[in-house]
């Protein structure tokens, strides 16, 4: 130690030493911490950054789904209009069928009518069931 000291000084030094030392360790512990911390920011800024591109990614393929949807209903409106006139011509087919049909049954029952043709049996029990 150093001469010359008192006892009372020599504590304070040692005391003065003791409390520098703790205060070291503590600052060690704090660094450590610290670069802890850090790293734990870091990873975490990672993962916001690929929660973020995943975020992105299924955006996008929403988006495109969206539009695929939207494609196939404009299809689908499409094909029903279409299917609309299909049937409004089958319809029209069907109603002059009948009148064609309605002619021919009405010349079947009425063979007076048309002195000339007489239409065979087996025409007039083909049409009794139209």
């Amino acid at each position: 130690m150093i001469p010359g000291l008192s006892a009372l000084q020599r504590f304070a030094i040692g005391a003065l030493a003791a409390s520098l030392v703790m205060v070291l360790a503590w600052a060690f512990r704090l660094d450590h911490l610290r670069g802890s911390h850090l790293s734990e920011l870091d990873a975490a800024r990672r993962q916001l950054e690929t929660s973020g591109a995943s975020i992105a990614t299924l955006q996008a393929t929403l988006d495109e789904q969206n539009a695929q949807a939207m494609r196939r209903a404009i299809a689908f409106a499409n094909a029903r209009e279409q299917d609309a006139a299909a049937v409004a011509a089958a319809d029209e087919r069907a109603k002059a069928a009948e009148d064609r049909l309605a002619t021919l049954r009405a010349f079947a029952a009425n063979p007076s009518g048309n002195p000339e043709c007489r239409a065979p049996d087996a025409l007039l029990r083909a049409l009794e069931g139209l």
